[in-house]
């Protein structure tokens, strides 16, 4: 039960991964919200408010979820940034002086992050097992 289980695992990460790739590569291919002769209604486009993401206008079917496949790849990469970023400035001294509020989007960032990242984590475990046998099956020398 417990090998069936790490399969699943490893697999889920397997489809996690590849739906990240799928997603930034699928991403690239879209337009600016400012690119002439794109109807905002009618088509998903990149916006830059203050953090890039993908958006999708009201009449693009299953629009919701298109914008879920788009951002995800990249809020792997800007939610731990974002989190980091914010640690370093407010151990510095540098960044502002941190309420409940803050805190609590820091927590809740942390948490974002551990969920988005724990689908690979059997991956890089199974990795890690390989590794090490074929370390200690290596001929000394």
């Amino acid at each position: 039960m417990k090998a069936r289980l790490g399969v699943i695992l490893r697999r889920i990460g397997l489809v996690w991964l590849i739906w990240a790739v799928a997603g930034t590569v699928a991403g690239q291919q879209l337009p600016h919200r400012d690119d002439p002769g794109l109807t905002r209604a009618e088509a998903c486009y990149w916006t830059d408010s203050l953090l890039p993401y993908v958006a999708c206008g009201a009449e693009v079917s299953h629009g919701s979820e298109r914008e879920v496949f788009y951002n995800v790849p990249w809020c792997m990469v800007m939610l731990p940034a974002i989190l980091i970023q914010t640690l370093v400035a407010t151990v510095a001294g540098s960044g502002p002086v941190m309420g409940s509020a803050e805190w609590g989007f820091l927590a809740v960032a942390a948490l974002g992050t551990a969920l988005l990242y724990a689908p690979l984590a059997p991956l890089v475990w199974a990795g890690v097992a390989r590794l090490r046998r074929r370390r200690a099956a290596a001929p000394e020398g």
